[in-house]
């Protein structure tokens, strides 16, 4: 199990249901990123409200690093006493604080870095703990597996861990959490070839379901509770769509050589990922309304 591949119990529960709705956004803008020395494995994994994106590549050596960039800048990212991190999804807040996940020891860790210090997060008595997305108020939503390999979902706030499956998990398993800057919290889990998306803001679960997506698996989530997403079962390339107060936009995007996956939107709806090229090798993009 690896980070890429992925992606609370709470007292006094009301369930919403999203009416679907289903329109198309014009097509997008993209501009492609190639951090300087990479050998084309690069991927953008977060956009901020202020613009700066953060991003990974592994350079010529195949060592790789975290970068941001902002204005035209790159700017790489090297965390302290030569942690392992690889390429893997992190998250990125307005105050310049990453977090994440590596692989070190036999299983997968979160981390949290705040510019200076690292710290390791590990969910008490989890075979393995990836971390996803992280807040301006430092609030921290991940994922965290049992010993069974079912995935659960995890806030980590003030020094504390807590698990925050949603209602109706049952035996299905958790595959991806975004937390905005209001605490409402995006997630989806996976049950078989199903999956089953939702949204949670004060006290209330709306569930993101469509007749036409009914396998929309939600990946980001922004302070205006956009939710970005797409389709996992439409052949071989993920269709990518963007849910926002219960309708469904598809998102149009430009025509690369190969697949993009889409893995953060901000408040301007900016989105940023990565695309596939004939060669296999990956290009970051950022996507413009």
């Amino acid at each position: 199990m690896t980070a890429r591949g992925l992606a609370y119990t709470l007292t006094a529960l009301c369930l919403g249901m999203a009416t679907p709705i289903l329109s198309e956004q014009n097509t997008l803008k993209f501009s492609q990123i190639d951090a300087p020395s990479a050998d084309g494995r690069i991927s953008l994994w977060a956009i901020g409200n202020d613009g700066v994106v953060l991003g990974s590549y592994f350079d010529l050596r195949g060592a790789a690093h975290y970068f941001q960039f902002a204005y035209g800048f790159y700017k790489t990212i090297d965390f302290p006493n030569d942690i392992p991190v690889g390429g893997s999804r992190a998250s990125r807040n307005d105050r310049g604080q990453i977090a994440g996940s590596y692989y070190g020891g036999g299983r997968n860790h979160g981390y949290f870095f705040d510019g200076k210090k690292f710290h390791i997060l590990d969910f008490p008595g989890a075979a393995h703990t990836f971390v996803l997305s992280i807040n301006n108020g430092g609030q921290i939503g991940g994922i965290y597996s049992d010993a069974k390999n079912k995935n659960h979902a995890l806030l980590f706030q003030k020094g504390k861990y807590k698990n925050i499956d949603p209602p109706g998990l049952g035996t299905a398993s958790m595959i991806s959490i975004s937390i905005n800057n209001l605490g409402h919290i995006a997630g989806c889990w996976s049950s078989g070839k199903s999956r089953r998306s939702y949204l949670y803001k004060n006290g209330i679960y709306t569930f993101l379901q469509s007749t036409t997506q009914i396998n929309f698996a939600a990946l980001g989530l922004n302070d205006r509770d956009d939710v970005i997403g797409n389709n996992v079962e439409i052949n071989t390339w993920a269709r990518w769509y963007r849910w926002s107060h219960g309708t469904y936009q598809k998102i149009q995007l430009p025509e690369t050589q190969g697949p993009v996956s889409i893995a953060g939107i901000n408040n301007q709806r900016q989105l940023v990922g990565f695309m596939i090229d004939l060669r296999g090798k990956s290009h970051g993009l950022i996507i413009a309304p």
